[in-house]
């Protein structure tokens, strides 16, 4: 399975994103205009989804609930960058003014991808300590660029205009 690796890295980021947002709601809350209370169940399905996906390695099932997952944050991201109001935050990792760059859309399509590639080529896969190793790294990379990275092309684009 060629998309094992980014598969097993946008699992952990949707549990590291899930456990942040079910800490702290209020950003997702007021990104997709919910109630809290509502904000902290979508995170706690979110958690749910990204953990089983990662127990259950290459099943189909779960890997295309990650895909699915991924997809639909893709069309959110997507849609809050078209507006072309300014967005001071996605709510992603719960925390305020992480704004949507085109990093999200390409992070959470190459996730869509490969959740939908794991799943396509189904059953559970073998996975060795390198593969978890290189996941773990690209997962750290990606919060970086959905969080750091973010805020940064933020602070850039308030300077150039």
């Amino acid at each position: 399975m060629t998309f094992l690796g980014i598969h097993l890295a946008g699992c952990a980021v949707l549990v590291i994103a899930g456990l942040a947002k079910a800490r702290r709601p209020q950003e997702l809350a007021r990104a997709l205009r919910i109630p809290p209370a509502l904000a902290r169940t979508v995170a706690l399905v979110e958690l749910a989804i990204g953990g089983v996906a990662l127990v259950l390695v290459g099943w189909a099932l779960p890997a295309a609930a990650v895909a699915a997952s991924y997809a639909g944050l893709t069309v959110y991201a997507w849609r809050l960058r078209a507006r072309g109001g300014a967005v001071s935050s996605c709510g992603c990792f719960g925390v305020p003014d992480t704004p949507v760059t085109r990093a999200h859309l390409l992070v959470t399509g190459a996730f869509a991808v490969a959740g939908a590639a794991v799943a396509i080529a189904g059953g559970a896969a073998s996975i060795d300590v390198p593969l978890v190793l290189a996941s773990a790294v690209v997962a750290a990379l990606s919060v970086v660029v959905l969080t750091a990275h973010a805020r940064v092309q933020a602070v850039r684009a308030a300077f150039a205009s």
